[in-house]
């Protein structure tokens, strides 16, 4: 029985981190596009443009690493 439960536990934590991934993906496309469309612009309006756009990916990728951070405590410990 624990062992069918920690089989259904571990493909669920799969399938999260599948998901994130594939939604930090989704979200950074679109932000790659708008660095690249104000990157050369010539508008001080641009630059916080630019800045927001960076601190989102940054934010992003924070929740990828705590993603995979807890993704592995948790396959240190069993």
């Amino acid at each position: 029985y624990y062992q069918n439960q920690l089989k259904k536990w571990e493909r669920k934590q799969q399938e999260q981190m599948t998901f994130m991934n594939q939604w930090v993906h989704q979200m950074k496309t679109p932000l790659s596009i708008i660095e690249l469309i104000t990157q050369d612009a010539d508008d001080s309006r641009f630059d916080s443009i630019n800045e927001e756009t960076e601190r989102i990916k940054k934010g992003l990728e924070m929740v990828l690493y705590v993603a995979r951070l807890e993704t592995f405590e948790q396959d240190f410990h069993v």
